[in-house]
């Protein structure tokens, strides 16, 4: 049982499909990409549902409109596994260390102008990740869910990426650009 086991049965009707934020979905006609932007909890960010083949089975309509509708808990959870697990996911810090390493000391202090000066650089950039966007891949086994964190659109591409596998538990967590 996965760690964040949020899933029980839901139903639809007819040909449509009612998902949390993305509205009624033709079930038998699916396009492969749907995005919106969110607030949850006083984050806003983007979510994206993304289906390989044009149709998919209720029961992964079911699960995937769970998920979404507990996605606060979620990414609670996702920022409670990257504390947790800070030392062990390397990819953490070497995500904190490139931005820290490339970005000019100037533009370091301006990011972190009002974070606590009592902790290290690294620390005060760690807390300044910001959840950037939440992909969904519902039929997806390794890549059920993506989330994807930042520091500041405007001076890194690079992303600190967390994937959670069909059993919504951490599968990897990454740099990617």
């Amino acid at each position: 049982m996965g760690i964040f086991n949020i899933f029980k049965g839901d139903s639809n009707k007819g040909n449509k499909f009612s998902m949390p934020f993305f509205g009624e979905l033709d079930i038998n006609n699916l396009k492969d990409y749907y995005e919106v932007d969110v607030e949850v909890n006083k984050r806003k960010f983007e979510m994206d549902l993304n289906f390989e083949n044009g149709t998919v089975s209720n029961k992964i309509l079911n699960k995937t409109s769970k998920l979404i509708r507990e996605i606060d808990p979620l990414i609670e959870s996702v920022i409670e596994y990257l504390k947790e697990n800070r030392e062990e996911e390397e990819a953490i810090d070497e995500y904190l260390e490139l931005h820290l390493n490339e970005l000019d000391d100037t533009v370091v202090s301006e990011l972190l102008k009002n974070s606590n000066s009592n902790l290290s650089k690294k620390d005060q950039l760690y807390e300044s990740l910001k959840l950037k966007r939440i992909g969904i891949y519902p039929e997806d086994e390794d890549e059920y869910a993506v989330f994807d964190f930042i520091i500041d659109d405007n001076l890194s591409n690079y992303i600190l990426v967390v994937k959670l596998d069909n059993n919504v538990e951490v599968d990897e967590v990454t740099i990617e650009s």
